[in-house]
């Protein structure tokens, strides 16, 4: 072998060997999100392992008290009824919060994921405060911008939303305006396009449905409004009256209130994304 081939073979075997020890001597890397605190982890595996013993006290200790009774005891009566089990589908952990994503399984085969929201307390330590199945709260929950548990009702006024009753208020009045003129029309595509489009999207039955059912009501008005900045979300309640026939063809006025669930995708455009009687916060964290 020639001087400098010589040189070549042994720098690069001996690069090789560092190489090695490096490897074996370097601990094991380990998730940033779950490395953090691994309490937070364990207390989603004694969750798991309670529900498959069907150990109620020890399901019940990984919860706070009132999420246990809100969540915790109705989904392990639902899991108990059914012979469904839980699995682990995900974990994220921020600071002091955390959300476990759970498998709820028959036969080992996934039917539904949900989120578990974790906070750790000074006292208590790691606890679920919280179940629902959304993604969206979850993500935002992790940052900080929502808590494990709120109501929309609870959620602040905003005065664009009150911008878009009013707007919607206008578009239903139109409809029965060209409805009284021409009982033949019809809200079309076309049709919604014009009434719509410059300041609220959607599905076209959806858009429909909300229109007709303002449309019908009299002395409307736009009552309560509920936004929430970090999702660029809100909900609006549109408060009226309908007129109702009883058995004995009597007619009478009742409240008629509805609650439409908004995303704001524009400076003045809203996208439909759900309707309801009440504010739910089911309602207002679809994601479909």
């Amino acid at each position: 072998m020639k001087l400098p081939s010589l040189f070549v073979a042994i720098a690069f075997a001996a690069a090789f060997a560092i190489a090695i020890v490096v490897a074996f001597a370097s601990p094991p890397t380990t998730s940033a999100r779950e490395g953090d605190d691994p309490s937070a982890g364990e207390l989603t595996a004694a969750l798991i392992a309670a529900f498959d013993r069907g150990d109620e006290e020890a399901a019940r200790a990984t919860f706070s008290e009132t999420a246990w009774k809100l969540d915790g005891a109705p989904l392990l009566a639902r899991v108990e009824a059914r012979g469904l089990t839980l699995g682990r589908a995900g974990f994220d952990l921020s600071g002091k919060r955390a959300v476990a994503t759970l498998e709820v399984r028959r036969s080992g085969r996934p039917l539904e994921e949900l989120r578990a929201y974790a906070e750790e307390g000074a006292a208590t330590g790691w606890r679920f405060v919280a179940v629902d199945a959304s993604p969206l709260h979850a993500a935002h929950f992790l940052k900080g911008d929502l808590p494990a548990r709120f109501a929309v009702e609870d959620l602040p006024a905003d005065a664009t939303l009150v911008t878009l009753g009013e707007k919607l208020l206008a578009a239903a009045e139109t409809v029965r305006t060209r409805r009284a003129a021409d009982p033949a029309w019809a809200m079309t595509p076309t049709n919604l396009e014009t009434l719509c489009s410059s300041f609220i999207l959607g599905e076209s039955k959806r858009l429909e449905q909300m229109l007709t059912h303002l449309s019908s009501l009299s002395a409307t008005r736009v009552g309560a409004t509920h936004w929430a900045a970090a999702l660029g979300r809100g909900a609006l309640v549109i408060e009226g009256t309908a007129e109702v026939t009883s058995a004995t063809g009597e007619t009478s006025a009742t409240t008629d209130d509805a609650t439409y669930y908004v995303a704001k995708v524009g400076d003045d455009t809203w996208q439909l994304v759900g309707m309801g009687a009440t504010p739910s916060v089911e309602e207002f964290l679809r994601d479909d």
